[in-house]
Protein backbone atom coordinates (compact mmCIF):
# COMPACT_ATOMS: atom_id res chain seq x y z
CA UNK A 1 0.00 0.00 0.00
CA UNK A 2 1.33 3.36 -1.03
CA UNK A 3 1.30 6.21 1.48
CA UNK A 4 -0.61 9.35 0.46
CA UNK A 5 1.46 12.11 -1.09
CA UNK A 6 1.20 15.63 0.22
CA UNK A 7 1.08 18.19 -2.56
CA UNK A 8 3.82 20.79 -2.17
CA UNK A 9 1.38 23.43 -3.34
CA UNK A 10 -1.12 22.41 -0.64
CA UNK A 11 1.61 22.50 1.99
CA UNK A 12 2.75 25.98 0.90
CA UNK A 13 -0.86 27.18 0.96
CA UNK A 14 -1.39 25.73 4.44
CA UNK A 15 1.78 27.35 5.81
CA UNK A 16 0.91 30.70 4.21
CA UNK A 17 -2.33 30.71 6.19
CA UNK A 18 -1.43 28.93 9.45
CA UNK A 19 1.73 30.89 10.32
CA UNK A 20 0.19 34.40 10.10
CA UNK A 21 -2.98 33.11 11.79
CA UNK A 22 -1.06 31.59 14.71
CA UNK A 23 1.14 34.67 15.00
CA UNK A 24 -1.93 36.92 15.13
CA UNK A 25 -3.76 34.78 17.71
CA UNK A 26 -0.75 34.60 20.02
CA UNK A 27 0.11 38.28 19.52
CA UNK A 28 -3.46 39.35 20.30
CA UNK A 29 -3.40 37.41 23.56
CA UNK A 30 -0.08 39.10 24.37
CA UNK A 31 -1.27 42.56 23.27
CA UNK A 32 -4.44 42.33 25.34
CA UNK A 33 -2.45 40.94 28.31
CA UNK A 34 -4.51 37.75 28.38
CA UNK A 35 -2.75 34.46 29.13
CA UNK A 36 -3.64 31.91 26.45
CA UNK A 37 -3.62 29.02 28.91
CA UNK A 38 -6.42 30.74 30.88
CA UNK A 39 -8.50 30.87 27.69
CA UNK A 40 -7.77 27.24 26.79
CA UNK A 41 -8.74 26.08 30.30
CA UNK A 42 -11.97 28.15 30.23
CA UNK A 43 -13.02 26.39 27.03
CA UNK A 44 -12.58 23.09 28.84
CA UNK A 45 -9.89 21.61 26.63
CA UNK A 46 -7.37 19.59 28.60
CA UNK A 47 -3.67 20.09 27.93
CA UNK A 48 -3.28 17.59 25.15
CA UNK A 49 -3.06 17.19 21.42
CA UNK A 50 -6.60 18.63 21.27
CA UNK A 51 -5.31 22.01 22.41
CA UNK A 52 -2.77 22.07 19.61
CA UNK A 53 -5.31 20.89 17.04
CA UNK A 54 -7.67 23.66 18.16
CA UNK A 55 -4.89 26.24 17.80
CA UNK A 56 -3.95 24.82 14.39
CA UNK A 57 -7.55 24.94 13.15
CA UNK A 58 -8.14 28.41 14.56
CA UNK A 59 -4.84 29.58 13.06
CA UNK A 60 -5.88 28.32 9.62
CA UNK A 61 -9.29 30.03 9.82
CA UNK A 62 -7.79 33.30 11.08
CA UNK A 63 -5.09 33.00 8.40
CA UNK A 64 -7.74 32.62 5.68
CA UNK A 65 -9.45 35.77 6.94
CA UNK A 66 -6.13 37.62 7.15
CA UNK A 67 -5.07 36.58 3.65
CA UNK A 68 -8.46 37.63 2.23
CA UNK A 69 -8.33 41.05 3.88
CA UNK A 70 -4.63 41.52 3.08
CA UNK A 71 -5.10 40.35 -0.51
CA UNK A 72 -7.85 42.92 -1.04
CA UNK A 73 -5.84 45.73 0.56
CA UNK A 74 -2.68 44.98 -1.40
CA UNK A 75 -4.60 44.46 -4.66
CA UNK A 76 -6.37 47.83 -4.32
CA UNK A 77 -3.02 49.48 -3.52
CA UNK A 78 -1.23 47.85 -6.47
CA UNK A 79 -4.11 48.53 -8.89
CA UNK A 80 -4.00 52.22 -7.94
CA UNK A 81 -0.23 52.40 -8.39
CA UNK A 82 -0.38 50.55 -11.71
CA UNK A 83 -2.74 53.25 -13.03
CA UNK A 84 0.01 55.79 -12.34
CA UNK A 85 2.84 53.61 -13.69
CA UNK A 86 1.47 50.93 -16.04
CA UNK A 87 4.43 48.47 -15.92
CA UNK A 88 3.52 47.85 -12.29
CA UNK A 89 0.35 46.03 -13.41
CA UNK A 90 2.54 42.88 -13.45
CA UNK A 91 2.66 43.12 -9.65
CA UNK A 92 -1.12 42.93 -9.20
CA UNK A 93 -2.43 39.59 -7.99
CA UNK A 94 -4.85 39.30 -10.90
CA UNK A 95 -1.98 39.54 -13.36
CA UNK A 96 0.58 37.34 -11.64
CA UNK A 97 -1.94 34.58 -10.81
CA UNK A 98 -3.05 34.55 -14.48
CA UNK A 99 0.55 34.29 -15.63
CA UNK A 100 1.38 31.65 -12.99
CA UNK A 101 -1.55 29.51 -14.15
CA UNK A 102 -0.27 29.62 -17.74
CA UNK A 103 3.25 28.61 -16.68
CA UNK A 104 1.88 25.90 -14.36
CA UNK A 105 -0.20 24.38 -17.17
CA UNK A 106 2.89 24.15 -19.38
CA UNK A 107 5.34 22.78 -16.77
CA UNK A 108 4.61 21.34 -13.30
CA UNK A 109 8.05 22.06 -11.78
CA UNK A 110 8.05 25.81 -12.43
CA UNK A 111 4.41 25.95 -11.35
CA UNK A 112 5.36 24.52 -7.94
CA UNK A 113 8.24 26.98 -7.53
CA UNK A 114 5.92 29.87 -8.36
CA UNK A 115 3.29 28.54 -5.93
CA UNK A 116 5.92 28.49 -3.16
CA UNK A 117 6.97 32.08 -3.82
CA UNK A 118 3.32 33.20 -4.10
CA UNK A 119 2.64 31.55 -0.72
CA UNK A 120 5.53 33.57 0.74
CA UNK A 121 3.99 36.76 -0.66
CA UNK A 122 0.61 35.78 0.83
CA UNK A 123 2.25 35.02 4.18
CA UNK A 124 4.01 38.41 4.22
CA UNK A 125 0.76 40.21 3.41
CA UNK A 126 -1.00 38.39 6.25
CA UNK A 127 1.80 39.19 8.69
CA UNK A 128 1.74 42.88 7.72
CA UNK A 129 -2.03 43.19 8.23
CA UNK A 130 -1.91 41.08 11.41
CA UNK A 131 0.93 43.15 12.86
CA UNK A 132 -0.95 46.36 12.08
CA UNK A 133 -4.04 44.99 13.82
CA UNK A 134 -2.03 44.03 16.91
CA UNK A 135 -0.47 47.50 17.04
CA UNK A 136 -3.91 49.10 16.86
CA UNK A 137 -5.63 46.98 19.54
CA UNK A 138 -2.73 46.50 21.94
CA UNK A 139 -3.29 47.60 25.52
CA UNK A 140 0.47 47.40 26.08
CA UNK A 141 2.66 50.39 25.29
CA UNK A 142 4.60 49.55 22.13
CA UNK A 143 7.34 52.03 21.19
CA UNK A 144 6.72 53.76 17.87
CA UNK A 145 10.24 52.93 16.70
CA UNK A 146 9.65 49.20 17.26
CA UNK A 147 6.35 49.37 15.40
CA UNK A 148 7.89 51.26 12.49
CA UNK A 149 10.85 48.87 12.27
CA UNK A 150 8.62 45.80 12.43
CA UNK A 151 6.27 47.01 9.71
CA UNK A 152 9.18 48.34 7.64
CA UNK A 153 11.02 45.02 7.73
CA UNK A 154 7.85 43.09 6.85
CA UNK A 155 7.15 45.47 3.94
CA UNK A 156 10.73 45.08 2.72
CA UNK A 157 10.42 41.29 2.80
CA UNK A 158 7.10 41.55 0.92
CA UNK A 159 8.67 43.75 -1.78
CA UNK A 160 11.62 41.37 -2.18
CA UNK A 161 9.32 38.32 -2.44
CA UNK A 162 6.90 39.89 -4.92
CA UNK A 163 9.78 41.14 -7.09
CA UNK A 164 11.29 37.63 -6.96
CA UNK A 165 7.93 36.17 -7.97
CA UNK A 166 7.51 38.46 -10.97
CA UNK A 167 11.14 37.89 -11.99
CA UNK A 168 10.62 34.10 -11.84
CA UNK A 169 7.40 34.32 -13.84
CA UNK A 170 9.20 36.40 -16.48
CA UNK A 171 12.09 33.90 -16.58
CA UNK A 172 9.80 30.89 -16.94
CA UNK A 173 7.72 32.61 -19.62
CA UNK A 174 10.87 33.34 -21.64
CA UNK A 175 12.17 29.78 -21.18
CA UNK A 176 8.85 28.20 -22.14
CA UNK A 177 8.11 30.53 -25.07
CA UNK A 178 8.36 28.93 -28.50
CA UNK A 179 11.54 29.88 -30.27
CA UNK A 180 10.97 32.53 -32.95
CA UNK A 181 14.26 31.97 -34.74
CA UNK A 182 14.11 29.74 -37.86
CA UNK A 183 15.85 26.37 -37.68
CA UNK A 184 19.06 26.23 -39.73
Amino acid sequence: MQSPKISPIGLYDLLARVLPGAALILALFWAREQPIDKFVNSVGIPDSIGTYLLLLGASFIVGILLSSIAGAIFEIFLQAISKIHSPLVAYTANDYWRRMDIVGRREAGPGEVLAKIAAEVTMCEGLIVGTTLVLVVSSRPIPLEASAWTLGILMLIWVVRIVALIHRIDSYERALAPSSSPES
